[in-house]
């Protein structure tokens, strides 16, 4: 065998081994990425079994409130209307009668919106958007609001990811209420490019995406942390930003599958 021949059957060994490597690579890269789908598949699925854990729970708890709580006060506002038993040693003026019922009546008010709170009836009743429409509609008598649904009517999402989401833009509005001092509010949902948009603009104090961060992470930020959290839990993002000179938004991102 001359020289040539030895190199040119050195090159064509050289050359298969590369190829095996390229193969070998591929097919580990392939394999490594099938991994790394599965246990994002596998994390979402148990992240998913959390959250349904989760608001099981609260709707027990919220059912428990509302049926047992509930009545109670009703009986003893009930009670208090009835004329005073003569024969009872326990007697009110007026001006205490008025004074307990108030009370009755605010703890009622509160049991109900306390109920809410924890597992938002509604949903199941009416759906996430107009769950979210009777919201601002009843904010009405603090703040301005508007509402518009420019969504993809096919868009939809299981009962999990419309609490999550119903939940991430209730504690958005109340903070707004809350800090703001925003005299109007806009709420924008939309489908794009595969995405869930929901758009809160208002005129009230400005609040920036690296205050948002810096709350999220304190221990006194419950709100921001709520928002943010909730917002991971469906591999979406949220963002603050200001868009005119006196308005500010506030845009959270959702994927949907």
């Amino acid at each position: 065998m001359n020289i040539d021949e030895v190199l040119l059957s050195t090159g064509i060994i050289i050359f298969l081994m590369l190829i095996s490597i390229v193969t070998v690579f591929i097919l580990f890269t392939k394999k490594t990425i099938q991994n790394i789908y599965q246990k994002k598949e596998f994390e979402s699925q148990i992240q998913q079994a959390i959250i349904s854990s989760q608001e099981s729970e609260r709707e027990q708890l919220a059912n428990n409130l509302h049926d047992d709580f509930g009545p109670i006060l009703s009986i003893l506002s009930r009670q208090l209307n009835r004329d005073e038993n003569p024969g009872s040693s326990i007697t009110f003026s007026a001006e205490e009668r008025e004074a307990i019922h108030t009370k009755i009546d605010g703890l009622i008010a509160d049991t109900r919106r306390y109920s809410t709170d924890i597992y938002p009836t509604q949903i199941k009743l009416f759906g996430l958007i107009k769950s979210l429409q009777k919201n601002l509609f009843d904010m009405r008598s603090q703040v301005e609001t508007h509402f518009f649904d420019k969504m993809d009517k096919q868009t939809e999402f299981n009962h999990a990811q419309e609490l999550t989401i119903y939940r991430i833009v209730n504690e958005v509005l109340n903070n707004i209420l809350k800090h703001a001092q925003a005299t109007t509010l806009e709420c924008v949902l939309r489908t794009e490019e595969n995405q869930f948009q929901i758009q809160i603009i208002h005129n009230g104090i400005p609040f920036t995406q690296a205050m948002f961060l810096k709350h999220a992470e304190s221990k006194t930020g419950k709100g921001c942390s709520s928002i943010l959290n909730r917002t991971l839990q469906l591999q979406g993002t949220v963002e603050f930003y200001q868009i005119l000179e006196n308005h500010s938004c506030v845009r959270i991102l959702i994927p949907m599958s």
